[in-house]
């Protein structure tokens, strides 16, 4: 497979919302191997009308392998697998394959070094090609409508892992980064919201069908980065604009116009201003858009939040105002996940470098956002929901799923970002914090942040889950890896019931535990560490889990102060405590114990 990198991009389209048709133009700096006579882009669901490759007319093959799966009669499974992973593979290359015209210019050439040495060289060609797409599927997606009592039509990019090919032809790829010049022609009294900063000096330009072209790019006065194609996002339609009053000259928020829309904006959006200010004080400031973030309301996209860099696109069902109770809570968590993407997540500064990497970003943003939620609603709240997570992920993770961290190389990316996938992986990173400890968890955090993955050959060579545990390693001295190997290989969750006795009597603590069965099968035999808290003391012990049920018991630390009537009240029940010990077999199990989950 030829190496090949796309080094700018420039994507010009303009939108008929009434017929929903966008027609675009991109124009595409590429540079590849020049033994190669190929350009192979991605490119799905849209329809070419012209290419020219250097200056030159070019012919072009336009095939979309993953959409003839289901043309072939294919009754099992097994060789359906194979099928859907061969078309994986042809698409992950290119649906788009644009032959070298003869005579067609070439920017530059570089030689291309390997151990130092110049193994062979590269040429950079300009490819440009006109195209149109017309009712989308996926990528883009219309809304609203013109009938009277409907939200009016806009559109926006729905944020799929693989999205960016739907609408316009790229790279799409987690390892390639490039210069984005992003122009979008729409109506008058329409808005455009992206994901990029506008260019300075040309932010609207009028055109001569009277419409409006708005221009952002990824280089100008706000920063100078490059980003992959699926961070490329906007927002247009007819927006209301307000300024969030906590922080007025960097938080805007957008929605569309309905009754008291800008009342129950403003309430909705109340506390993003202080979760913006708790997360820069833990990951430092905002690493896109200038320091400016956006909030866009859109009717229907697939999840409640979509994340871009400096931009979140929400659901309108999010809006709600101080009448509605139940809301208020699901609101502020949605709009704070989509906030610490900004620094993790697909689109954030630290993105993951293959597929298999996902389940670290999104336990990483989870955690972040339980964090940032404990700090606005209280300790109550949070502990509530931690354990909430807890039971739904011990109840859903069977043995038979997927692992958490799966290598499957042609697995699409949207097996690696289920939502039970999100949730177990945000309590895996619990855990590592319970051993690494939360101020090494901060630096751990600042490490990654300071190596975000680039677009070089060194950085593709290391995944993030590999780079994560080694900065574990160099800057906490602990290895913490091959602890967190069965949750990550493994599927399933060991459900552990447990209850403890305090014997007067004897004055000690008797304790004791059932393991699932097929946990143990499963897992190899481990330890675990319990947290005794007594009125004078708080320390911690380690129970061998090598079989189903594990006993043990120890002497009370601190002294039992009662008064004298509480004293005989026990001496007179101390035959029923007797005889009820006697029933347990001398155990504290008893019937009903509590369940355990892996952040507990």
């Amino acid at each position: 497979m030829a190496q090949r990198k796309v080094r700018s991009q420039k994507v010009d389209i303009d939108i008929d919302f009434k017929q929903c048709i966008v027609r675009g133009t991109t124009h595409i700096e590429i540079e590849q191997e020049s033994t190669s006579r190929w350009i192979c882009l991605n490119a799905d669901q849209l329809v070419v009308k012209g290419v020219t490759v250097g200056g030159r007319t070019a012919r072009w093959e336009h095939k979309a392998p993953m959409n003839k799966i289901g043309e072939d009669n294919v009754r099992d499974l097994m060789n359906f697998r194979v099928k859907y992973a061969d078309a994986l593979r042809q698409s992950e290359y290119g649906e788009l394959k644009i032959p070298i015209p003869d005579g067609a210019k070439v920017l530059k050439t570089s030689p291309i070094a390997v151990d130092g040495e110049a193994a062979s060289e590269s040429c950079s060609y300009e490819v440009s090609i006109d195209y149109t797409l017309s009712k989308p599927r996926g990528g883009l997606i219309f809304a609203g409508s013109s009938a009277p009592g409907d939200s009016p039509l806009h559109c926006y990019t729905d944020g799929q892992c693989t999205g960016a090919r739907l609408w316009f032809p790229c790279l799409d790829s987690l390892s390639h980064s490039s210069a984005f010049e992003l122009r979008v022609s729409v109506p008058k009294g329409y808005v455009v919201v992206a994901s990029m900063p506008s260019a300075a000096g040309e932010e609207l330009q009028e055109q001569p069908d009277g419409k409006l072209r708005w221009i952002f790019c990824t280089r100008s006065e706000q920063g100078n980065y490059d980003i992959p194609a699926l961070c490329v996002g906007f927002a247009a339609g007819p927006f209301l604009r307000i300024s969030d009053p906590g922080l007025p000259e960097r938080l805007t928020h957008y929605c569309l116009p309905f009754p008291q829309a800008e009342q129950d904006l403003c309430f909705s959006t109340r506390c993003l201003s202080q979760a913006l200010v708790l997360l820069e004080q833990m990951l430092g400031p905002l690493p896109c858009g200038g320091g400016a973030m956006a909030h866009v309301f859109v009717d229907h996209p697939p999840d409640d939040t979509l994340s871009y860099p400096g931009l979140t696109l929400a659901d309108s069902s999010l809006l709600h105002d101080a009448s509605v109770l139940d809301q208020t809570q699901p609101t502020v968590r949605s709009l704070v996940e989509a906030l610490v993407c900004q620094w993790i997540g697909l689109a954030g500064a630290v993105r993951p470098v293959e597929w298999s990497d996902c389940w670290l970003v999104q336990g990483l943003a989870g955690h972040l956002a339980n964090l940032v939620m404990r700090k606005l609603e209280g300790l109550n709240a949070y502990s509530f929901w931690l354990w909430r997570e807890q039971e739904t992920v011990c109840q859903l993770d069977l043995p038979s799923g997927s692992p958490l961290c799966s290598r499957d190389v042609w697995a699409h990316p949207v097996e690696h970002m289920s939502e039970l996938k999100a949730r177990k992986a945000a309590l895996v990173v619990r855990l590592v914090e319970k051993r690494v400890g939360d101020n090494n968890l901060r630096k751990l955090l600042a490490a990654l942040l300071e190596r975000r993955p680039r677009d070089d050959r060194r950085a593709r060579a290391e995944s993030l889950t590999h780079l994560f545990f080694r900065l574990a390693r160099k800057r906490c001295g602990m290895e913490v890896e091959s602890g967190m190997q069965p949750w990550l290989q493994g599927a399933g969750c060991p459900l552990i019931k447990a209850n403890f006795f305090w014997n007067r009597k004897r004055n000690q603590i008797e304790f004791a535990m059932r393991v699932q069965a097929d946990a143990l099968r499963r897992a190899p035999r481990d330890s675990l560490t319990i947290r005794v808290h007594e009125s004078e003391v708080t320390y911690e012990r380690a129970i061998k889990v090598d079989e189903e049920f594990a006993v043990d018991e120890w002497a009370q630390h601190s002294r039992s102060r009662k008064a004298k009537k509480e004293r005989e009240a026990d001496k007179s029940a101390e035959v029923e405590v007797v005889r009820e010990a006697m029933e347990r077999n001398d155990t504290p199990l008893q019937r009903a114990g509590s369940t355990a989950s892996p952040g507990r």
